[in-house]
């Protein structure tokens, strides 16, 4: 999903997106389904990226609690890493590849770890592995 707009810091769905997702949804035939977005659509607990999540997203949310085939949900924007679990799936943020921040603080702090991403591996049967990879490996 697209969650960015031009002029803003913060994210949103628009309605188009979420019925095209539901209209998607409705239609596939796959057997598990994983998300992915800029925006996180849960809180991370750092205040200074939280301030710029996704806006409205109990309408993302919504739609995702009721799809039973929902493995995973992933996102950027949060230069940090996050994991959490909501109604059995799998919410996960991911690094920055440039910068990150020290998980929790008020204010950007950096972390010296320096540059990660966030790894999948995708399995046939609905599991999936997933880490960091950091620039120090």
């Amino acid at each position: 999903l697209d969650s960015t707009e031009a002029g803003r810091i913060d994210g949103v769905v628009s309605e188009e997106q979420l019925k095209r997702l539901e209209l998607g949804l409705r239609h596939s035939r796959s057997e598990h389904v994983m998300i992915a977005l800029h925006h996180q659509p849960i809180a991370v607990g750092s205040p200074w990226i939280d301030r710029y999540a996704l806006q409205d997203p109990e309408k993302l949310l919504s739609v995702l609690d009721r799809e039973s085939r929902l493995r995973c949900v992933t996102w950027g924007h949060v230069h940090q890493a996050f994991a959490a679990e909501r109604e059995g799936a799998a919410f996960l943020g991911s690094p920055s590849t440039a910068a990150n921040s020290i998980p929790g603080r008020e204010k950007f702090t950096l972390d010296m770890g320096g540059p990660a991403c966030r790894w999948f591996r995708l399995c046939a049967d609905g599991r999936f592995e997933t880490g960091i990879l950091t620039a120090k490996g």
